[in-house]
C-alpha cells in the first residue's frame, strides 16, 4: 500500500467554511487518487498546484485533479542525490533507506546539506546539528519506519558497504545498546559462554575487522557490542531477522572473536574485501601494547591510562571527548515511535534554505530519468514461486534450520532455477540473486521438511527417496529437494511447469529492500491467479526483500 503524507495545505477562500469544506475534498481526493510512484520508491515535492476547486465539486473531481497534478511530476522529478535537487521542485530516491544513505554519506563525508527536502527525509534534521546527532536522526528515522529493523539492517549495510558505518557507531553512548536491542526486539545475553551455539554463525569475513574495532572500543560487556554483533549477521543474512534466537548467535560470534581477535581480523583473503575496498585492520589496544601477553579486546586494567589517540573514525581525541554529553535515544516507554531523540527539535528554516527556495527552478534534468531502472526481464515469474515455497512451508523450514539459511540455500534455490532454464547471463533478474561463499558445504543437522500440500503424493515420496537414505548432507542436496516439491506443487495446483511460470516478459525495478514486477494486463494468466501466485507476497523473510507485483502500462 501506497502512503502519501501532506505536510502544508494552503486553501484561500471567501470564509472559513468554504476552506474546511475544500479541505476535507483535498482529504478525501489524496485517499482515492491513484498514486504514478511505483512501490518502495519515496517521492518529495515541495509544492502541488491544483487550481480552483468548485464548492459544488465532488471528492472525486477533486482526486482527478490530484492525480493530472502527479502524473506530470515525472518530467520534473530529479534524483535526490543530483547536485541539481536542491533547487528542484521534486525529487525523488530509490526508497526510504536510499534517502538516508545518501544523507549519512555526505554528514559523514563532513558536508552539511541544506536542501529543503533533508528534514523529510530525517525528521528534525538541521544543517547546524553535530554529526552524532544525525546519525541518531538516521537511527530513529529507519526504526520509526513501518518496517523497523528491516530498514535498519539495509541502513547499517549501505553505510559499511560506503566505509561510513564508523561515524554512526562513534554516536552511540552506552545506554544507547539496550534500547537499539529492545527496539530491534533482540534480547540481551548477560553471560558471554551461556549456552552457546555449538557452531559459530559463518560471516563473511569483511565484517569481523569491524566487529574487532569496536570490541576494542566498547568490550565484550557492552550491550552496544551485542548489538552491533547481532545487526551485522542480519547485514550478512536478512533471513536471520526471523530467527528467534538471534542474539546467542552473535554473542557466540563475540566469543569466538575474542578468543582470537588478531586471527579474526585478517581473515581476509588479500588485500581488498569482496567488494573491492582496502581491507581494514584491527587497532591496538587503547594503551598501544605490543607485547605477546594474552589480552580481552577492550579490556583495561586501572593502572593503565587511557592514552587512545584516534576514535574509530580517525578524529582527534579532542572532539570525542567523553566530557562531551552524546545525544540520548529514548527508551521505548519514554516515547513514541515517531521519536527516540530525546534531543530532537522541529526544523526550522535556515538561510540556505531560504536562498534555495527563492532560486530558479532548473530546466535541464540530469541524465537519470526517474524510470530509468526500470530493466527489461525475460524471467518476471522467478518470485511468483514466493507463495508457492510459502505454501510448501519453505520460511519456517528455514527458521528451524539456521544453518541452512546460514549456507543461502534461498538463494541458490532460485540460482538453480534460473540455470536450469538457461536464463540468459545478462538477464538483470541475476542482479536481485545474491550468493557467495562455497557451494558445496556440509550441513550436519537435517530433518526433512513435512510438506504437508504434497504429504499424500506418492510420486514425490518416490522421487525424494534417495535423498532420505543420504548419510550426508549438502547444500545442493537440499536445493534439489526443494526444487522437486516446487515442480510438483506448481504441476498439482497450477497444470504449468517452472518454465511456463517464471519464464515470462516483466519490467523489473530493484533496491536494497524491494523488488517491483510490472506485467501487462494482457499477461494476468488464470492458472496463476487461482493459484494465488501473483498476489503481492509483501515482506519475504527468507529473501530479505518486499515483492510488489503490478499489472498495467509501464
Amino acid at each position: 500500500m501506497r502512503e502519501c503524507r501532506v505536510n502544508h495545505l494552503r486553501l484561500k477562500a471567501d470564509d472559513t467554511q468554504h476552506a474546511r469544506q475544500a479541505a476535507r475534498m483535498v482529504e478525501d481526493g489524496l485517499h482515492t487518487a491513484t498514486l504514478p510512484a511505483d512501490g518502495g520508491r519515496l517521492v518529495l515535492v515541495r509544492s502541488l498546484a491544483l487550481g480552483r476547486i468548485s464548492t459544488a465539486a465532488s471528492s472525486l473531481s477533486v482526486s482527478l485533479l490530484i492525480e493530472q497534478a502527479l502524473n506530470r511530476l515525472p518530467q520534473q522529478l530529479v534524483y535526490g542525490g543530483h547536485p541539481s535537487a536542491a533547487t528542484a521542485t521534486s525529487v525523488y530516491f530509490h526508497d526510504e533507506v536510499d534517502a538516508w544513505l545518501q544523507l549519512g554519506q555526505q554528514v559523514a563525508a563532513g558536508r552539511l546539506p541544506s536542501a529543503w527536502f533533508w528534514p523529510r527525509v530525517a525528521p528534525g534534521y538541521r544543517p547546524d546539528l553535530p554529526r552524532p546527532t544525525v546519525m541518531l536522526l538516521l537511527l530513529r528515522a529507519a526504526l520509526s519506519s513501518h518496517s523497523g529493523p528491516v530498514h535498519l539492517v539495509q541502513l547499517v549495510r549501505g553505510l559499511a558497504d560506503a566505509n561510513a558505518l564508523d561515524p554512526l557507531l562513534d554516536a552511540l553512548s552506552p545506554d544507547h545498546g539496550q534500547i537499539l536491542l529492545g527496539r530491534c526486539g533482540w534480547k540481551t545475553v548477560p553471560d558471554p559462554l551461556e549456552s552457546l551455539p555449538q557452531r559459530p554463525p559463518r560471516v563473511r569475513s569483511r565484517f569481523t575487522p569491524i566487529l574487532v574495532d569496536w570490541l576494542r572500543r566498547w568490550g565484550d560487556r557492552d550491550t552496544r557490542s551485542q548489538w552491533l554483533a547481532n545487526i551485522l549477521l542480519a547485514v550478512e543474512q536478512p533471513t536471520r531477522l526471523d530467527e528467534s534466537d538471534l542474539s546467542r548467535a552473535g554473542r557466540g560470534w563475540i566469543a569466538q572473536v575474542m578468543e582470537s581477535p588478531a586471527e579474526a581480523a585478517q581473515r581476509l583473503p588479500d588485500s581488498t574485501t569482496g567488494s573491492g575496498r582496502p581491507a581494514r585492520t584491527a587497532r591496538l589496544d587503547s594503551t598501544g601494547d605490543t607485547s605477546p601477553a594474552p589480552r580481552r579486546i577492550g579490556e583495561r586494567t586501572e593502572a593503565e591510562p587511557h592514552q587512545d589517540q584516534t576514535t574509530p573514525a580517525g578524529r582527534d581525541v579532542e572532539q570525542a571527548t567523553p566530557t562531551v554529553q552524546k545525544p540520548r535515544l529514548n527508551s521505548p516507554e519514554e516515547t513514541s515511535d515517531s521519536s527516540i531523540l530525546a534531543t530532537s527539535e522541529q526544523p526550522q528554516e535556515t538561510p540556505a534554505q531560504k536562498q534555495a527556495e527563492q532560486a530558479e527552478i532548473v530546466e535541464t534534468l540530469p541524465a537519470e530519468d526517474w524510470r530509468g531502472d526500470l530493466l527489461r526481464t525475460q524471467a518476471g515469474g522467478l518470485y511468483f514461486l514466493a507463495a508457492a515455497l510459502r505454501q510448501l512451508g519453505f520460511e519456517n523450514w528455514l527458521r528451524e534450520h539456521p544453518a541452512w539459511a546460514d549456507a543461502q540455500l534461498s538463494g541458490r534455490l532460485l540460482t538453480a532455477i534460473c540455470g536450469r532454464l538457461a536464463v540468459a547471463d545478462d538477464d538483470p533478474i541475476w542482479l536481485t540473486l545474491e550468493v557467495d561463499g562455497e557451494s558445496d558445504v556440509e550441513i550436519d543437522d537435517i530433518k526433512l521438511p513435512a510438506l504437508e500440500p504434497l504429504a499424500g503424493w506418492r510420486k514425490l515420496r518416490i522421487e525424494i527417496a534417495p535423498i532420505h537414505k543420504k548419510a550426508e548432507w549438502r547444500v545442493q542436496d537440499g536445493v534439489g529437494l526443494w526444487l522437486t516439491a516446487l515442480e510438483r506443487w506448481c504441476a498439482l495446483y497450477t497444470r504449468l511447469d517452472l518454465a511456463e511460470i517464471v519464464l515470462r516478459p516483466a519490467w523489473l525495478h530493484h533496491t536494497q529492500t524491494h523488488i517491483d514486477l510490472h506485467f501487462s494486463m494482457a499477461q494476468v494468466d488464470l492458472s496463476i491467479r487461482r493459484a494465488g501466485l501473483d498476489i503481492d507476497p509483501g515482506w519475504v523473510g527468507w529473501l530479505g526483500r518486499v515483492v510488489l507485483f503490478h499489472y498495467g502500462e509501464v
